[in-house]
């Protein structure tokens, strides 16, 4: 059995957003050297591309899905995640001591994935 690390998790996640990025309304910009996907701050983005962004961010170790909900009386989608490994999970979203790592950002969203972490088969 193949052993990925988080960030393998995570990568392969983002390959098949940049792969569909005209069909998720994603923009794909290069800055420094790394490839950055908009899912939404600066392009229409889309649900699907919100949902795999949750799942790069948890580096695929959740189901990421929505389901009717309801705001203030307007009908909203909610979303849910079901996790079978949350330590990990949340240490490839960057929840550790400090918190959370998403945050707003000049004009839009960012949100951090895995940096280090435990290796995990899969």
């Amino acid at each position: 059995m193949a052993v990925l690390s988080l960030n393998d998790r995570s990568r392969l996640v983002a390959e098949t957003m940049l792969a569909k990025a005209d069909q998720l309304g994603l923009a794909v910009h290069q800055v420094s050297g790394a490839t950055v996907l908009d899912c939404g701050s600066r392009v229409a983005g889309s649900l699907q591309a919100g949902l795999l962004m949750a799942r790069a961010c948890l580096a695929d170790l959740a189901t990421v899905s929505l389901v009717p909900g309801e705001v203030a009386g307007a009908p909203l989608p909610r979303v849910v995640v079901d996790v079978l490994h949350p330590v990990p999970a949340c240490m490839a979203s960057g929840q550790r001591s400090h918190g959370a790592r998403l945050r707003l950002a000049r004009g839009g969203q960012s949100a951090s994935g895995p940096a280090d972490g435990p290796r995990l088969s899969g």
